[in-house]
């Protein structure tokens, strides 16, 4: 996967991403990976608790 992302006067400008598939597995992966062991990436507000 591969994205460009430049800075210009402090500001980020859009990401163009080359390999959307790519780019749709890791967002995938990262969410199996987080719901595997919630406890460790996901925080839970106070007042939600």
């Amino acid at each position: 996967m591969t994205a460009q992302s430049s800075q210009t006067k402090g500001q980020e400008s859009p990401v163009t991403v080359i390999d959307e598939d790519a780019l749709k597995r890791a967002i995938q992966k990262a969410k199996e990976i987080a719901d595997a062991t919630p406890e460790k990436y996901r925080r839970v507000h106070p007042t939600l608790q």
